[in-house]
């Protein structure tokens, strides 16, 4: 299968609530799906992902401020 490149857009309350550190820590595991709930305390209220071509320019994920 070829690689993807995927960009997620999180709305809702994700402010302190350790949703970066905990994005990042589930990132390598079940990213896709972890997304739809965040970690406890958060609350998603929509999730928007945008399928594109991978440009293979990221060796890492990485979470910007």
């Amino acid at each position: 299968m070829a690689p993807k490149r995927l960009t997620i857009v999180v709305s809702g309350r994700v402010q302190g609530v350790w949703f970066r550190a905990s994005t990042r820590e589930v990132a390598l595991r079940e990213l896709l799906a972890w997304r739809q709930t965040g970690p406890p305390r958060a609350r998603v209220d929509r999730v928007d992902p945008c399928w594109g071509t991978a440009t293979c320019e990221y060796q890492e994920f990485s979470i910007r401020a």
